[in-house]
């Protein structure tokens, strides 16, 4: 059967309208003096911005040719014994290798971040509310070759040690699905992470979002949707996306 996809910054602002939040387009002017957030939560007092991922370049050229050179570095300085990289060699790697390729392989997402750390704080400023908390939304659509693990780890690396306006952070899936071995049919993700760089983030604000967020997916697609608790940890962390 075929499904409708979703416009997710559309539908994203939809939700916000929906949830009582202040989509921001609805309220500056057309071309604003700064580079302006997407939207504002008073009640929660969060300024959050949208960062819709489409291309998956995570496997070019580019990409693989410096992973392949960073590699064989390593392995001609005897840091390891191949340079051989599948799925169970990944593990062996040394975690200083591993992240190295993640930084070269998710530069988009970085990227990302930083426009929106950019955003927040520009808005936090001019709106003058320097009292609230940073929010990105990081939504996946498109990007098969980063598996939900992979994608979150490297968002989380970024937000570690740079970035200080962003206290949290969504990561969802639009248009893409995920098998999981716990559930009967493709997933959809929504994932809310606090970074601990400030108050600790609402989880009943982000379960409210995220649960409106899918009934507003499924109203608009024709999707069938249920909520269910995501308890196979280990499950989670080998699945993968289906076209």
């Amino acid at each position: 059967m075929d499904y409708s996809k979703i416009n997710v910054e559309e539908t994203f602002a939809e939700l916000v309208r929906e949830y009582g939040g202040v989509v921001l387009d609805d309220r500056l002017p057309k071309s604003p003096s700064f580079e302006n957030a997407d939207y504002v939560f008073h009640h929660e007092k969060i300024v959050a911005e949208l960062k819709c991922l489409t291309k998956d370049n995570v496997d070019s050229e580019g990409n693989q040719a410096k992973v392949t050179q960073l590699v064989s570095e390593w392995h001609a300085q005897g840091k390891i014994q191949s340079t051989k990289i599948d799925e169970k060699s990944w593990r062996e790697l040394p975690m200083e290798l591993q992240g190295k390729i993640y930084e070269i392989s998710t530069k988009s997402i970085k990227r990302r971040i930083q426009k929106a750390n950019v955003q927040i704080r520009e808005t936090k400023r001019e709106l003058r509310l320097v009292d609230y908390n940073g929010l990105v939304i990081l939504a996946n659509d498109g990007i098969y070759s980063l598996s939900p693990a992979a994608f979150i780890n490297a968002a989380q690396q970024a937000l570690r040690h740079d970035f200080s306006e962003i206290k949290y952070f969504i990561y969802l899936t639009a248009n893409i699905f995920t098998h999981l071995r716990e559930s009967p049919m493709p997933t959809l993700f929504w994932i809310g992470f606090d970074m601990q760089k400030g108050p600790e983030m609402d989880s009943k604000f982000i379960d409210r979002l995220g649960r409106n967020w899918r009934l507003l997916v499924c109203k608009n697609t024709g999707l069938p949707g249920f909520d269910q608790e995501m308890n196979d940890i280990e499950g989670f962390w080998h699945a993968k996306h289906s076209r």
